[in-house]
């Protein structure tokens, strides 16, 4: 290549030629790249790091942290290729690109849902809601859902494609992932409203096998901003709900399946997630007993701490006049000081005992263990949702001494192969929970830190 060729802009466009990803993808970079547009004219063996981090600094004047982050990860992987292409020496941008934080998942209250259900219903097509509230589909997923996907004897879906709208145009694909390509089960009351869907596409004359469900009037796939204006966005507003972009109606069916105790790699396969790592990052606040152990951590700390039974409000009482401790004294030395104040009188001791008066007070505590807490029930959903070895990392401890815990809590735990078997869809038998013999505890308490790894095995409460 020419050395007048080598500008930023024309690198730009080499390396997204090369790239293989979906159409909405590609415009999304492609957008993107617009924001290095003052480099473009620019030879690429003429950046350098400085120009680089300036105009990171000047965008964060009037640009948003996602568009920042998108924009200097094209322009940094541009680069990146033109150095593996041996037309410029190094790669100038050496910035750390500042990364805007994860938009946080709200999911919908149960009476949000039975609401939207409910109100859904009079739409013709609010059964694409149920379906993303109930399945836990994507919305292009949904869109791109046609009648011969429909198997209504195994009451299945299958999902192989999804119809995404890109400037302006709606494109149909293959879903997100590999593992976007799936059969998934539909609850009956998910069947029902196809079956009312169908009999108004009956009406309508677009039932054939090729049609799709949730068409545009004209029997085209559904555009996802028509979508939002006319049924999603008119929704919301009529039940007076705040509003939501409707992927958040599978944050609720993913949220619902962990809650309620559908096993991680079943609710993982039902979303399309790659693997349950990812479902499990996105959703572990759902989990049973999430947030109990830091409640625990509080609980214990007052008791040892503060002498105060945490357990009953009616303990506390008055706490403005609670006498605070010089640092570095106990409760009984304490009272072995005063006794001792008492019996001499000495003045000297009454001098220091009120200029210690004047310290600020303060709390020393020895270095201890750290300790996770959580439920028995909750422990015993989530080793039947995550293999032991996943699961121990998540606690900080050995699978071994995880094993431990479990037994000594009489919680049954997957056999040897059984998880195996689990991960790849295959039904296994699932002991229920025993119950607790009198006087053991519903909580779990493990060691997480301090001593050897043996040590940390498993601590338990009594």
């Amino acid at each position: 290549m020419a050395a007048k060729a080598n500008t930023v802009k024309l690198l730009i466009d080499r390396w997204l030629e090369q790239l293989e990803v979906r159409p909405s993808t590609r415009a999304g970079y492609e957008d993107a790249a617009k924001v290095s547009r003052p480099f473009w004219e620019i030879r690429a063996d003429k950046l350098t790091p400085t120009m680089i981090a300036d105009w990171l600094i000047a965008l964060k004047k009037h640009r948003g942290l996602r568009t920042i982050q998108v924009a200097g990860s094209v322009l940094k992987r541009t680069l990146a290729h033109a150095v593996e292409l041996r037309i410029i020496p190094e790669n100038p941008f050496v910035s750390k690109i500042p990364s805007a934080p994860a938009k946080r998942a709200v999911p919908f209250t149960d009476e949000e849902v039975k609401a939207i259900m409910l109100t859904a219903q009079r739409d013709r097509l609010g059964g694409a809601v149920v379906l993303a509230i109930l399945c836990g589909m994507r919305q292009g997923e949904i869109f791109g859902l046609r009648w011969r996907d429909i198997d209504w004897n195994a009451g299945q879906i299958v999902i192989e494609r999804q119809a995404v709208e890109c400037r302006g145009e709606v494109i149909v694909g293959l879903p997100k992932t590999k593992a976007g390509i799936r059969k998934i089960f539909v609850s009956r009351y998910a069947s029902e409203i196809l079956r009312r869907r169908q009999e108004t596409a009956s009406f309508e004359q677009n039932d054939g096998p090729d049609d799709y469900v949730f068409p545009q009037t004209d029997g085209r796939a559904m555009r996802r901003s028509n979508f939002a204006r006319r049924t999603w966005g008119k929704l919301l507003a009529d039940l007076k709900i705040p509003h939501r972009g409707m992927h958040h109606a599978r944050h609720t069916a993913a949220s619902i399946f962990l809650r309620d105790g559908v096993p991680l790699p079943e609710a993982s396969a039902v979303l399309g997630h790659a693997n349950p790592s990812i479902t499990l990052g996105k959703y572990a606040h759902a989990l049973p007993g999430h947030g109990l152990a830091a409640r625990k951590v509080m609980d214990d700390f007052v008791n040892n701490v503060l002498k105060i039974d945490s357990g009953s409000w009616e303990g506390l009482g008055d706490l403005s006049n609670a006498e605070i401790m010089p640092l570095g004294t106990s409760v009984e030395a304490e009272a072995s000081e005063d006794a001792a104040i008492q019996a001499t009188h000495s003045r000297e001791t009454e001098t220091l005992t009120k200029k210690s008066a004047y310290r600020r007070p303060s709390i020393r505590l020895e270095p201890q263990h750290s300790y996770v807490y959580v439920s028995r029930e909750a422990l015993y959903l989530q080793v039947w949702s995550l293999s032991l070895m996943k699961l121990s990392q998540l606690y900080g401890i050995s699978d071994n001494g995880l094993r431990k815990t479990c037994r000594r809590h009489h919680i049954p735990v997957p056999k040897l192969g059984e998880w195996a078997k689990m991960h790849a869809g295959h039904p296994v038998r699932r002991p229920g929970l025993p119950p607790l013999l009198h006087g053991e505890s519903t909580m779990v308490r493990i060691r997480v830190s301090g001593g050897t790894q043996d040590e940390n095995e498993s601590t338990l409460t009594a």
